[in-house]
């Protein structure tokens, strides 16, 4: 159990540090405007999240810094290929798109990208690992408060994460009847643009999805 908090605290701690990155990325380098970064409603992303379970237990082994890079440059460009790749071909949603780049494979991963992996990697080993294992022997597990909290918080993600997948199948019953892939990021921005709020979150009601969706791709 206490090994399972620990995994489950990095996990949590990567994926909103990854939505903070990705807000602030998009607002300042990508789309020009605040619009939510994930796939999921909340403040989190999951690939940042198993990716700094891997930036942890990379760093834990008893190599040369030289080989930890290039695993975590190997092993994080593998994870975002993989995430990518399920949403595309399983659910009909392009979750990003490097296609722009040079080097890119698929549209999935780039040279470029997987170089900012590597950056983050770094500022991982150097920066926020000391402080996250300083973090893991301190925790007390016989907290019943804090346990209860980490019970909560695990919840509200699987759920959060059904209601995703949900919608995630909607949307490919919709391409079944366009055969035309959803580029979210920019059916986010339509949809921001549209209601003209100044954030928004992934649209989840199921008739309002599919209005939203009919509308995005005429």
């Amino acid at each position: 159990m206490e090994l399972f908090i620990n995994y489950f605290l990095i996990f949590i701690i990567g994926s909103i540090l990854g939505f903070i990155i990705e807000l602030f990325y998009r607002r300042y380098f990508s789309v020009g405007s605040w619009i939510n970064p994930g796939f999921l409603t909340g403040p989190w992303q999951p690939l940042y999240g198993f990716g700094i379970l891997i930036l942890y237990l990379v760093s834990s082994l008893e190599i040369s810094i030289y080989y930890k890079l290039l695993l975590i440059l190997v092993l994080m460009t593998l994870i975002e290929y993989i995430t990518g790749l399920i949403f595309i071909k399983f659910f009909k949603i392009k979750l990003w798109d490097y296609s722009n780049k040079k080097f890119n494979i698929q549209g999935i991963i780039s040279l470029e990208f997987s170089f900012y992996w590597l950056i983050l990697g770094v500022i991982y080993i150097f920066l926020i690992n000391p402080r996250i294992v300083s973090l893991i022997n301190i925790l007390d597990y016989s907290n019943i408060l804090f346990i209860f909290f980490m019970g909560g918080l695990f919840s509200l993600i699987i759920f959060d994460f059904l209601n995703s997948m949900n919608f995630a199948r909607e949307i490919k019953k919709l391409y079944l009847k366009t055969k035309e892939s959803i580029h979210f990021e920019q059916f986010k921005l339509f949809n921001k643009l549209k209601h003209n709020n100044l954030f928004i979150l992934p649209i989840r009601a199921k008739d309002a999805l599919i209005e939203n969706v009919n509308d995005f791709l005429n």
